[in-house]
């Protein structure tokens, strides 16, 4: 991995948003490192028309297709952590500091109930990040590894 890709985006804008799923793999590349993604959904916007169908049959709503709202945040690293059970919370502060080897980054996100309580009841640390990627969930390249 090019160290200077290590992280393509700002996580900040993540924050306030509510973690809609998580889940985790071992990467089959790299047998001593660890895949983790963390589904997160804005609710803010006007929620999509449905698309127009010849027949009711084959009538989608574009909301539950793409859902322009939705980002993944995909975490690498070589230690494996166990997450939390995050699903439904908001994501209410985020730290990106160097690692205490000063070799990669620490990651820790702080998770609340509700919008409405600004400290974190849950937090969750991955260090080191070998790398940061953020994606819209319908934009995820097929090999991640």
């Amino acid at each position: 991995m090019n160290k200077t890709d290590a992280i393509q985006k700002d996580p900040h804008f993540l924050l306030s948003s509510r973690c809609i799923r998580i889940w985790y793999s071992k990467r089959p590349t790299q047998p001593e490192s660890y895949n983790y993604y963390f589904e997160f959904r804005f609710h803010d916007t006007p929620q999509e028309q449905p698309i127009q169908a010849l027949s009711p049959l084959f009538a989608v709503n574009t909301q539950s297709m793409i859902d322009k709202n939705s980002w993944i945040l995909h975490l690498i690293s070589s230690n494996f952590v166990l997450i939390g059970p995050y699903m439904g919370m908001i994501l209410s502060k985020l730290t990106l500091n160097v690692s205490s080897d000063y070799r990669y980054h620490k990651f820790k996100m702080w998770f609340n109930s509700s919008r409405l309580s600004k400290n974190g009841n849950s937090m969750v640390t991955i260090d080191p990040i070998l790398c940061l990627r953020i994606y819209r969930w319908y934009n995820i390249p097929t090999n991640l590894n």
